[in-house]
């Protein structure tokens, strides 16, 4: 597990790597002076890829296991080959060849959503905290279809082709990094063994109120959104409601550790998820009523970024820092 050569290990590998490329990539359109809602999105978009997502994974595969999972190895070497294909693919215009380039990381989120099944079919669907991440697992290969559609200029069902892209966002990020997230959140509740009975007993009582939401969340406003603002609305409360429960969770955690880096990454993570929900409930009151209280632009500049770099990165970071610790101690 801790051996040179351990797929943890070259996840997080390709974790720095991409995240190498993605802040060169940032670098350009600041001096560039990128301009207009689309190259922000896009630039958003590509943090999945190249860092969220090789992070996560290296908290999942080459695991305690039970026994190596089927394909990992493949999704190792093939995961920052596709992501740089993805940077490519998001440079050209919509057509085949960008499609092409797309191609690659819609089989590697296939095979990443095969891990999932695997573990659920060799462990079931307890404990909650890995059920959320192994449904995390299987929204990936959503966001790349959706990423595929957009990187082809397709616009299915009447989308214009930011709300294609924006889709491809929402599961990346609202779909397999938040799962992620709330997946290593209950490790961390579970092997917290400083806190008093009760004190554990609710936090877990609120864990599970937001695993679940997590869980059913992002589908649920898939179908808003294609069926009607009424169930839109009713969804994004929802799934705000399980955000900021899952907020109150990484705060719980927070208090409860030691290390200083873990604990101010959660409370960042905490406050901007708390920010990104208030925005997200205002733009879904908008919408129903017909109103632009707040642009997409504005959407992108601020719940979009908090979200990627606030909630995803901080979050994920904090809790892969603690959880490691703790493996560290135990060795």
């Amino acid at each position: 597990m801790g051996g040179a050569d351990s797929p943890g290990r070259l996840l997080r590998r390709s974790a720095l790597i991409g995240g190498g490329l993605w802040v060169a990539c940032a670098g350009y359109c600041a001096i560039t002076v990128c301009e207009g809602r689309l190259e922000l999105i896009e630039l958003l978009l590509l943090f999945g890829p190249l860092l969220a997502v090789p992070g996560g994974l290296s908290m999942v595969v080459g695991q305690r296991a039970p026994g190596e999972l089927r394909g990992e190895g493949l999704v190792v070497q093939l995961l920052l080959p596709a992501a740089f294909c993805v940077i490519v693919s998001r440079w050209l215009a919509p057509g085949i060849p960008a499609a092409a380039l797309a191609s690659p990381w819609l089989l590697v989120t296939a095979l990443v959503a095969l891990l999932g099944l695997q573990r659920i079919i060799r462990r079931g669907f307890a404990p909650l905290e890995e059920l959320t991440v192994d449904v995390g697992l299987l929204y990936l290969p959503v966001g790349g279809g959706w990423l595929l559609l957009s990187s082809a200029g397709i616009e299915p069902m009447g989308f214009d082709a930011t709300i294609v892209l924006l889709t491809a966002v929402h599961f990346h990020f609202a779909g397999f990094s938040a799962a992620l997230v709330a997946g290593l959140a209950g490790r961390a509740l579970k092997g917290d063994a400083s806190a008093s009975g009760k004190v554990r007993s609710f936090a877990l009582g609120a864990y599970r109120l937001a695993a679940a939401i997590v869980i059913l969340g992002p589908p649920l406003v898939a179908v808003g959104i294609m069926a009607s603002p009424v169930i839109e609305v009713i969804s994004g409360i929802a799934l705000s409601i399980g955000m900021l429960t899952l907020a109150f969770v990484l705060v719980l955690i927070a208090l409860a550790v030691d290390l200083l880096l873990p604990k101010l990454l959660l409370c960042i993570a905490a406050l901007s998820l708390t920010a990104t929900m208030a925005l997200s409930m205002t733009y879904a009151t908008g919408e129903y009523r017909g109103e632009e209280l707040i642009s997409i632009a504005t959407m992108a500049a601020t719940h979009g970024v908090a979200n990627v770099l606030g909630f995803t990165f901080c979050g994920g970071l904090g809790l892969i820092l603690l959880l490691r610790g703790r493996e560290d101690l135990t060795q």
